[in-house]
């Protein structure tokens, strides 16, 4: 096979540039912020938790403001449910609901 001088005049093809994959939003477009579905809403009980229960532990949301975290997990242990009372009396909750 012979050898071809490097200064043989010989273009070989660029590689093309590798393609980025981009969202399905695309570049130009700007993702929108979801309008909040409960503004203007009133609030019917306003020392009110929402607690998800399950069979491993359990799930509190406080009103805002009431505590360092709002949300915060418990197990289902006696000592948990214990500390989860004992939040829901410093945050002055009065219904689950």
């Amino acid at each position: 096979m012979p050898q071809l001088a490097e200064n043989a005049g010989i273009k070989w093809p660029v590689p093309p540039e590798p393609v980025r994959k981009v969202g399905r939003l695309g570049k130009a477009k700007a993702r929108k912020r979801r309008k909040d579905p409960t503004e203007g809403l009133q609030v019917a009980n306003p020392n009110a938790a929402a607690i998800d229960i399950g069979c491993s532990e359990h799930w509190v949301c406080v009103p805002a403001g009431r505590a360092a975290q709002s949300v915060q997990a418990f197990g289902c242990c006696t000592a948990e449910l214990n500390r989860m009372a004992d939040l829901l009396v410093e945050c002055r909750v009065d219904t689950p609901w």
